[in-house]
C-alpha cells in the first residue's frame, strides 16, 4: 500500500485522489498541527513581519504581519508529504491524459494554483485507457484501478 502512496506511475480516479491522498495529507497535517500544539504549546506559534499590513501601523508606514502555525512536527510532516503528494497529483495528470509536468503550474501564483486545483480536484479523468494506463474506473484488479 505505501509503494502505491509513492508511486508516480499509473492512473488514480477522483473519488479514490480524495479518499487516497487528499483526506488523509490533510488530516495528518491537522495531527502534526495538533501534536505541535501538545508539544510546545502557543510559543511554537509566533505572529511575525510579514506581508498582511497591520491596523497598528503609524500613519505613514506600512508594518505587515503574518501568522506562523508551523512547529518541528508539522514542519517534518509538511516535507515528508512532499513525494506522496506529487506522486497523487502525477497519478491524477495521468488520469486527465496529461504528464505529471503539468503539476510545475503551481509554480504560477493565483492562476496556476486554480487551474491545477480544478484541473486535478473537481474534474473526472479521461474514460477509457490511455497512454498512462487503463481507465481506473473500469471493472478489474485493484492493481489497474490505482
Amino acid at each position: 500500500m505505501l509503494l502505491r502512496w509513492i508511486s508516480f506511475s499509473g492512473r488514480i480516479s477522483l473519488g479514490r485522489f480524495w479518499l487516497a491522498y487528499v483526506l488523509p495529507l490533510i488530516g495528518l497535517q491537522l495531527l502534526a498541527l495538533a501534536v505541535d500544539l501538545a508539544l510546545f504549546g502557543w510559543s511554537g506559534w509566533s505572529i511575525r513581519r510579514g506581508l498582511v499590513p497591520s491596523a497598528e501601523a503609524a500613519e505613514g508606514q506600512a508594518v505587515f504581519y503574518v501568522a506562523s502555525f508551523s512547529g518541528p512536527v508539522s514542519a517534518a510532516w509538511s516535507w515528508l508529504s512532499l513525494v506522496p503528494g506529487f506522486a497523487g497529483m502525477t497519478r491524477r495528470w495521468h488520469d486527465r491524459g496529461r504528464s505529471g509536468w503539468w503539476s510545475l503550474l503551481l509554480l504560477v501564483p493565483v492562476i496556476g494554483w486554480l487551474w491545477v486545483f480544478f484541473s486535478l480536484f473537481c474534474r473526472d479523468g479521461q474514460r477509457g485507457p490511455n497512454r498512462y494506463g487503463p481507465d481506473p474506473l473500469e471493472a478489474g484488479p485493484p492493481e489497474a484501478r490505482g
